[in-house]
């Protein structure tokens, strides 16, 4: 509720209230407009309230209902929380698809692989569905069962049935160490004169070289 000033001098009250409202909600009403004034909160602070990435962390959970979250945990960390949001559209947007229940489950950091019912080999039951997920850091716990459980009926097809298994791998990061050690011994001895003798080698080559000459000359006959 604001106040508007007349020409007459006189001062009008604007609420958007409706005209039964208590006392208790034209109250409200005022701290409100106190605390959302051009003044106190520009409208760029307001754009930045409605965006996942810039809203202020105590307003997440209320950003989450406007943006139609389904699955909430206030235990999530923040950057869980804000993908949560940031992914709803496009969850909204394909509701029902694989793709759908991808997009849920990749704010928790979860690797999932969804196999339909005619991708293995035999085929499974028509309508049905299996979904794996690699879980490491987080562990295996009960907890995590049902936000995964909540995440994939949330966005599934109505119909459709699915089996869940989980899988707990770890990554192993092999180092290897090479060390080489070196050592020599050198043993000074007092100097002495002693005989010095040398060996050499000779080698001695000879060579013949024989040429024979032999003229063939046309044949006669003599008188």
């Amino acid at each position: 509720m604001s106040d508007l000033d007349l020409s007459s001098g006189g001062t009008v009250n604007i609420s958007s209230l409706p005209a039964n409202a208590s006392e208790l909600e034209y109250q409200l009403e005022q701290v409100m407009n106190i605390g959302f004034s051009a003044d106190n909160l520009p409208a760029v602070e307001i754009t930045r309230l409605w965006q996942p990435e810039s809203c202020p962390e105590p307003l997440l959970p209320w950003l989450a209902w406007a943006n139609g979250v389904k699955n909430w945990d206030d235990s999530w960390p923040e950057s869980t929380r804000r993908g949560v949001i940031a992914n709803s559209f496009k969850v909204h947007s394909y509701q029902g698809t694989r793709y759908a229940i991808e997009k849920a489950l990749e704010p928790l950091q979860l690797n999932s692989h969804i196999h339909e019912w005619f991708e293995v080999e035999p085929n499974a039951e028509p309508g049905t569905f299996a979904i794996a997920v690699d879980v490491s850091e987080q562990g295996i716990t009960p907890v995590l069962i049902e936000q995964i459980h909540d995440s994939v009926s949330s966005n599934k097809r109505g119909s459709a049935h699915y089996s869940l298994s989980l899988n707990l791998t770890a990554k192993a990061s092999p180092l290897l160490a090479m060390a080489q050690l070196g050592s020599s011994t050198v043993t000074v001895q007092p100097w002495y004169a002693s005989e010095l003798s040398s060996d050499a080698t000779f080698t001695l080559a000879s060579a013949v070289s024989t040429l024979n000459e032999i003229k063939i000359l046309p044949a006669f006959e003599q008188a």
